[in-house]
């Protein structure tokens, strides 16, 4: 497990590493709030001529967090805790992009990946964080699809699926190809129910918590068997600052204070070690479950089956369209 102060040395070495040549591409999911905003703006700042694709609904925050990606490339020392909002450009760099995509919507992310699979000629990381925290029941979207299991599962599924020319471009090319789905790994799941694999008959919020995260699990295994060459990682970004819960009842409000306050980590000290494990050697290869310090979990998940793993992978297929 590598210590904070470990994980920056080998961040602050990847500009050099890299030198002034362009890339990589990088495409954040989720990347306009939250870890994947942290993520995407430490990409920014570690490498100078990245070119990064952020994707989310909130097109004025989208063109903000583009500023600050332009910010701490200009200024890699810069925290984001401390000097976040300070002195913002007045453009962003060019290489920096925003789609605005609800990605909750399978249509809307095969249309969308239609043309990114026009636009741009490799894919290096492919990052997603999109989520959702409410204690509402069941949600269907205009698809059928429960609003949680579609953000933290199914649109994660399909997402790699359409990417997956771009990635092996990458691959081919002999360049990194990596993949990294930050949800929940190690922490639980659920085993699946085959007759309701979708939580259409029993639906209740500690399944809807669970079954993506065993859903995750099986999607970085079977994608990596199925694609050599190519790293697929599922991590747990921990207990991290990001403001999720300013919305929610007092008492989930008191509890996050308590729990961030004795056990958690501001947003980019989450994003430097997410970034770590995606860019290190660590995890360079095949399937990988990663914990919010960087260790490494089992590989495999202890409801995966390879039977398991076909029927959740033909059932994915199905609902994504």
């Amino acid at each position: 497990m590598p210590s904070t102060a470990d994980v920056r040395v080998f961040l602050s070495l990847l500009k050099g590493n890299h030198g002034n040549k362009p890339g990589p591409n990088v495409v954040v999911i989720g990347g306009t709030s939250g870890v994947g905003q942290s993520i995407a703006r430490k990409f920014a700042s570690c490498y100078s001529n990245p070119r990064i694709l952020i994707v989310g609904r909130n097109e004025e925050a989208g063109r903000k967090t583009l500023l600050e990606m332009t910010k701490f490339n200009e200024f890699p020392t810069l925290s984001q805790t401390r000097d976040l909002d300070a002195n913002l450009p007045e453009k962003a760099n060019p290489n920096f992009t925003f789609n605005r995509v609800d990605v909750s919507s399978m249509s809307e992310i095969r249309k969308w990946a239609a043309t990114l699979n026009k636009d741009l000629d490799k894919v290096n990381y492919l990052v997603m964080s999109p989520g959702i925290f409410t204690m509402k029941g069941r949600d269907e979207t205009s698809e059928g699809i429960d609003k949680k299991m579609a953000l933290h599962y199914y649109s994660r599924f399909l997402i790699i699926n359409e990417l997956l020319p771009l990635l092996n471009k990458a691959k081919l090319a002999g360049e990194e190809a990596r993949v990294l789905s930050v949800f929940s790994a190690g922490q639980g799941g659920s085993d699946i129910d085959l007759d309701d694999l979708d939580l259409k008959k029993n639906y209740t919020l500690s399944r809807a918590a669970g079954i993506p995260i065993t859903y995750n699990d099986f999607m970085v295994e079977e994608y990596a068997n199925r694609n050599p060459g190519i790293s697929f990682i599922h991590s747990f970004p921990g207990i991290v600052d990001t403001g999720l819960m300013n919305n929610q009842p007092w008492w989930l409000r008191a509890f996050s204070r308590v729990a961030l306050a004795t056990m958690g980590m501001s947003a980019e000290t989450c994003a430097e070690h997410q970034l770590y494990g995606l860019t290190s050697d660590k995890f360079k290869d095949g399937a990988n479950r990663m914990h919010s310090n960087s260790s490494s979990l089992d590989k495999v998940s202890k409801y995966s089956t390879p039977e398991k793993r076909k029927i959740v992978w033909e059932h994915s297929r199905k609902v994504t369209g």
